[in-house]
């Protein structure tokens, strides 16, 4: 349980370090649904995460359904990248 002290204001970055101090994720994908987090993308966004996030989106190529939408342009079927 996270708990937020009560206050006037709080910010988004202070909800989010609150959020997710203490709860890294390693599960990668599940189904067609993939987390970056588990990739090591940083859920605050005070830590660059374009690598996490391109891996993330490589994997998702790699589910092929062998089915093109257009000549050269992979059908992913529902693939989604949790932000």
């Amino acid at each position: 349980m996270f708990f937020l002290q009560a206050t006037n204001a709080v910010s988004i970055q202070s909800f989010q370090a609150a959020l997710f101090t203490g709860s890294s994720s390693n599960v990668t994908m599940n189904g067609r649904v993939f987390y970056p987090i588990g990739y090591g993308a940083d859920p605050t966004g005070a830590e660059d995460s374009i690598a996490a996030l391109l891996k993330a989106v490589e994997e998702a190529f790699q589910l092929k359904s062998r089915l093109e939408l257009l000549p050269g342009i992979t059908d992913l079927r529902g693939v989604v990248i949790d932000l």
